[in-house]
């Protein structure tokens, strides 16, 4: 690798940080309004909230595996082609 991919793939892991991080805390505050009008009279079916709440909620936790898998993902592809190509 060249020190040009050397950082570029520093800077996609830290741009992928950032956006887990952004991630987590969306997924965390959405989780916890859900919660909180779940305990409410504003818990009702024409809540607006409770829709956009739940699919932030949803999104944002998928993007975050996402996120999460990408980098073992790879690992795992690199291992496995290190493996059956006989360099192991």
């Amino acid at each position: 690798m060249s020190v040009e991919d050397d950082r570029a793939a520093s800077g996609l892991a830290g741009a992928r940080r950032v956006l887990a991080w952004v991630c987590m805390v969306v997924f965390a505050a959405s989780f916890v309004g859900l919660l909180v009008l779940s305990a409410t009279v504003y818990w009702t079916p024409e809540n607006s909230w409770i829709a956009l709440l739940d699919r932030a909620w949803r999104i944002s936790g998928a993007v975050g595996v996402l996120l999460w898998a990408l980098p073992r993902a790879a690992h795992a592809t690199r291992w496995l082609s290190q493996l059956f190509s006989g360099r192991a």
